[in-house]
């Protein structure tokens, strides 16, 4: 069984230092594998403007909102806690699996409720048979839960390649079938959301099942104290998820609230790219990160890393400001006149490159050393920046540029937030490697 788990275990005992040239080797090709993931999150937004247009845009984006922020409440952060109470030896791979079988038909129940709740609850009535949306977006959100908690588990095992696939697959596959359902009128949103939510699923298992689960083990002396552990270590990483993925949730309910039509949505869609695949692409990378630092990083090399995640998003920024002229005639152009409002609000998000980067880049650094409070309240000061902002809305009397503005000012809150706080934070951390 050793041998099937080549890709992981024989890995693990090769580990680098963080910030050596073989590690950044070693994890390179798994960024990009990771990145064909985020890149397909930009080619679904560009098809649909391309085979669609901004109603359908809209409509894709209230459900992958609601979607994701189910996944980001209904996985408890556990995935998080599982990486780390296997490393730790408080919990079997064996028990955690069943646990996470025991959990599955909750998370499908109490989807049904908040999905029915939050579609019939809408003022703008989305296209199809509703109890047929509801029934397939519970689905979507269920299955990728249990994807996302055995993943969780998989990257104890297999960190290496085939993991990057399982990552990079599911974006790719709804990509796929969303664009040609949408072309060829054969199924709705909802079925594409759901068909990747079931190949994400099969395919995580057929990795578990080709690297092989570890015998049992011993069982921890002290259950309570383990599972405790897992509490606190998901806890935080539950809390973030749901800041993180509900900030966007967030902004197009506020918009609904400034009677935004699902056309605005479409266009706020396509503007909010700017974010989406930075976020898209450092959660794929982020548990590998996570996995590896929390074993080796320390103090000093999180001090590199943050000081390094500053130049290189200076430099970022600088190439989008280059760039800004080119926003709006190279988006028109590609996607048509119609989403030039997407244009003109994408511009006031690429300003926002800057701590958008900065953050992303510094938090799987900070949560491996120990200060996943730092990152819990960054990403929750992001999540009420729009909220305070609402006011603003008659001034510029623009529901898409208020939201581009709200989006950009909530990633200039949350790098503030973190970095004040990370430089607090830092003396009250252990001396040594954690």
């Amino acid at each position: 069984m050793a041998g099937r788990r080549r890709d992981g275990a024989a890995s693990q005992a090769r580990r680098a230092p963080a910030g050596s040239v073989s590690y950044r080797r070693e994890l390179a090709p798994l960024v990009a594998i990771q990145s064909l993931g985020a890149a397909a999150s930009f080619g679904i937004v560009a098809l649909l403007a391309r085979v669609a247009g901004p109603d359908v845009q809209g409509e894709f984006a209230v459900y992958k909102s609601l979607v994701d922020v189910q996944v980001a409440f209904l996985t408890l952060g556990l995935p998080s806690g599982f990486i780390y109470v296997i490393n730790k030896g408080l919990y079997t791979t064996q028990s955690l699996l069943r646990l996470t079988a025991r959990y599955a038909p909750l998370v499908f129940l109490v989807s049904a409720v908040l999905t029915t709740g939050y579609l019939l609850g809408r003022s703008v009535t989305l296209p199809g048979e509703l109890s047929t949306n509801i029934a397939l977006v519970v689905l979507a959100a269920g299955a990728t839960t249990y994807w996302a908690l055995v993943r969780g588990i998989v990257l104890t095992l297999s960190d290496g390649v085939a993991f990057a696939w399982v990552t990079a697959l599911p974006p790719i596959v709804l990509m796929v079938v969303t664009v040609v359902g949408v072309e060829s009128g054969a199924w709705s949103l909802p079925t594409s959301f759901a068909a990747s939510a079931v190949v994400s699923v099969t395919t995580v298992l057929l990795l578990l099942r080709v690297v092989g689960v570890p015998p049992e083990g011993p069982v921890p002396a002290d259950r309570r104290a383990a599972f405790r552990v897992l509490g606190q270590q998901s806890a935080h990483t539950l809390v973030q998820a749901v800041f993180l993925s509900g900030a966007i949730f967030t902004i197009l309910w506020l918009m609904q609230h400034l009677d935004a039509d699902v056309d605005d949505l479409g266009q706020f869609s396509v503007a909010s790219l700017a974010v989406v695949g930075p976020n898209l692409l450092v959660g794929m990378v982020a548990p590998i990160l996570y996995s590896r630092w929390s074993r080796s990083m320390s103090l000093d090399e999180r001090r590199r890393i943050g000081r390094s995640a500053i130049r290189f998003a200076a430099l970022l920024q600088l190439g989008a400001l280059v760039a800004l002229p080119l926003v709006v005639p190279g988006l028109t152009f590609v996607l048509g006149a119609q989403y030039r409002p997407a244009a003109v609000a994408m511009c006031i998000v690429f300003l926002a490159v800057l701590p958008l980067s900065t953050t992303r880049m510094m938090s799987p650094a900070l949560q491996a050393t120990g200060s996943t409070a730092v990152v819990t309240a960054s990403w929750g000061a992001r999540l009420v920046t729009p909220i305070t902002l609402v006011p603003l809305a008659p001034v510029i009397d623009d529901v898409i540029i208020w939201a581009a503005v709200a989006m950009a000012a909530g990633e200039y809150v949350a790098m503030a937030v973190m970095l004040v706080l990370a430089r607090v934070h830092l003396p009250r951390a252990p001396r040594q490697e954690i």
